[in-house]
């Protein structure tokens, strides 16, 4: 049973991964059209609803149809990052134990720099955050 139960994990980091490199282009997508990424408080709902607070979107429209919950069924969250120059955010599943901000939470960092219109995972793979 060991065996099944870490193939199982794999696959559902594997899919962690994914969504989260989805997600992270959904939020490049949506910068571009609105001038600027969704904050902290507007989230990843942002991707889905025009938001209503401050700071609107230049332009708006919907990028994705609904965002994707992690394979515990637990929301994944957003997150800017402070920079000066550049933007960054982390993407964070609550992991298998569905508490946010304990040891096995899988976070992606990203940023994307101004000048450039290229989008880089800044950890790599998602893993925990221990």
């Amino acid at each position: 049973m060991g065996n099944y139960s870490s193939v199982a994990d794999q696959a559902r980091w594997s899919r962690v991964g994914n969504d989260h490199s989805s997600l992270a282009a959904a939020l490049k997508i949506y910068s571009v059209s609105a001038g600027r990424p969704p904050s902290t408080d507007q989230g990843l709902d942002a991707l889905v609803n025009e938001p209503r607070t401050e700071p609107k979107p230049r332009r708006w429209h919907r990028v994705m149809e609904r965002v994707p919950w992690d394979p515990w069924q637990s929301p994944y969250r957003y997150a800017q990052l402070p920079s000066t120059s550049k933007w960054r955010f982390e993407l964070r599943s609550a992991g298998k134990d569905m508490v946010f901000g304990s040891s096995d939470d899988i976070v992606t960092m990203y940023e994307w720099g101004e000048a450039t219109a290229e989008l880089k995972e800044v950890i790599g793979e998602p893993r925990p955050s221990y």
